[in-house]
């Protein structure tokens, strides 16, 4: 059944195709569109008015004769213009050389897509570039075998096994951001507790601390900077001058409470 734009809840899309060839008068030959949850909601191949080519053939293994009983791309526009127009967004892996194939396709029949509005349309191949690869792209099964995504090569190379790919594909990305976004936050819930435990401690700082001896890299026994003193021992401790690192760094220093220091 066609999702109903006006009714359906919109969702994201992933989509396929498998082509005559690669140049400006390439045809779509078989064309798939699942959702996110992997159900299929197209997947058909699709009669073609070109050739072929025998190289193109050993690739996704589609031969002219093998879509004699197939519909033509006229029979099957409107069930995709309607899906897409449905969608939130539409993702593929390499959305230029589809979105164009899309178009030329239905040109060759007086037809037209209505790029304008269709919603946003995302390239899952530049996206795994960016995010892995420095922004240099990979073919589609290397990579998912990077992101140890199963393959099966003897379903390689069909729009419906393709667009399940980069649904995959692109699970990973997602989950690669969310995990970024838990590092991020688990950073900055650490940098918030040690500027609470910072605070804490600076309490025993008094506001002429200038005045206090500086020991320089030279500490009393029994005296800890502000790194080394705990939480629980604020009640235990008092401040009584400044020190320094071997960079240089000046830092507080605190010693417990009635201890004779020398």
């Amino acid at each position: 059944m066609i999702p109903n734009p006006a009714t359906s809840e919109k969702e994201v899309l992933y989509l396929d195709t498998e082509t005559t060839d690669l140049h400006e008068h390439a045809e779509i030959i078989e064309l798939a569109i699942i959702n996110k949850a992997g159900t299929v909601l197209f997947d058909t191949r699709i009669q073609c008015q070109g050739d072929i080519p025998l190289e193109v053939q050993d690739i996704h293994g589609i031969s002219k004769s093998d879509l004699v009983d197939c519909p033509t791309w006229p029979e099957v526009h409107d069930q995709v213009v309607s899906i897409l127009l449905g969608a939130k967004a539409i993702k593929i892996y390499n959305s230029g050389f589809d979105m164009r194939l899309l178009k030329q396709t239905a040109a060759r029949y007086g037809l037209s897509v209505p790029v304008e509005e269709l919603p946003p349309i995302v390239c899952v191949m530049h996206r795994y570039a960016n995010t892995f690869t420095g922004g240099q792209w990979v073919k589609l099964v290397d990579a998912c075998s990077y992101e140890q995504i199963a393959l099966d090569e003897r379903n390689a190379h069909s729009a419906q096994y393709d667009a399940e790919l980069t649904r995959q594909l692109d699970i990973a990305v997602d989950e690669h951001f969310e995990e970024e976004n838990r590092r991020r936050e688990a950073n900055k819930a650490r940098r918030q507790a040690s500027e609470k435990r910072k605070q804490k401690k600076m309490t025993l700082v008094p506001e002429n601390y200038r005045d206090f001896p500086e020991y320089g890299m030279m500490r009393p026994d029994g005296a800890k900077t502000m790194s080394e003193l705990k939480i629980s021992e604020l009640n235990d401790y008092e401040f009584i001058g400044t020190c320094s690192n071997t960079f240089g760094g000046k830092g507080y220093l605190f010693a417990p409470r009635k201890t004779e220091l020398l």
